[in-house]
């Protein structure tokens, strides 16, 4: 699903407002730059999560401000395929995996670090990250854990059929630390130990970072 990104900051007056909406959601020539024309190309807009960054800036437009999140709440109801989200800061980096990643590492040059960490340091051209995984023996589940917790927000993934009796939290330390044995009173100790060994300390705390995350939200 497409992600529309308007930038609140630059939507502080009436004519700003427009210009943003015209240019981040692909508008027509003849947008009419007022609410009922906004209303009627939502209408046609493709399905997609309409996102503003800086909420807080946004806020200054006043009544107006408001006019427009009910017109977009309103399409929202009546389509069921669009939606909509105020953000205070910046919206996370999208990453559609099932692209290849030698075309998501051209839209976003600083993967490539990241990947470096994650032992990928060549980038097939055509092949996905779910497919260098498997090369590489290792469960997608623990990079995608590493993207999300470095702030990017992966979509299309979708996990490996679990077998019975799997557990998916020995298997990311245990490629992290040494096969040490899964226990959350000792990931600190055995960060601590990684990083005494010399390992890549910011990996390690990006993972620690992910498991505690999908742990609160109940993912595993």
């Amino acid at each position: 699903m497409k992600t529309y990104i308007l930038d609140g900051a630059a939507m502080t007056t009436r004519e700003a407002a427009h210009d943003e909406l015209a240019a981040k959601l692909g508008l027509p020539a003849d947008y009419g730059r007022n609410l009922d024309a906004l209303a009627d190309c939502l209408r046609g807009l493709p399905a997609g999560d309409i996102v503003i960054e800086h909420a807080p800036a946004f806020a200054q437009l006043g009544d107006y401000a408001d006019k427009i999140l009910e017109v977009f709440t309103v399409a929202a109801l009546d389509r069921g395929d669009l939606t909509f989200q105020l953000l205070d800061g910046e919206a996370p980096v999208s990453l559609d995996i099932t692209r290849p990643l030698a075309d998501l590492t051209a839209d976003h040059p600083d993967l490539r670090d990241l990947l470096a960490e994650m032992g990928i340091e060549d980038v097939p051209a055509g092949k996905t990250l779910t497919a260098i995984a498997h090369e590489m023996d290792v469960d997608p589940a623990i990079f995608v854990f590493t993207l999300e917790a470095s702030d990017y927000d992966v979509q299309g993934f979708v996990p490996d059929e679990p077998q019975q009796g799997d557990n998916i939290i020995p298997d990311i330390l245990g490629r992290l630390f040494a096969d040490s044995e899964y226990d959350p009173s000792a990931i600190d100790r055995l960060i601590h130990e990684a990083q005494a060994a010399g390992e890549n300390e910011s990996m390690y705390a990006r993972m620690e970072e992910a498991v505690r995350r999908a742990e609160r939200e109940g993912r595993l």
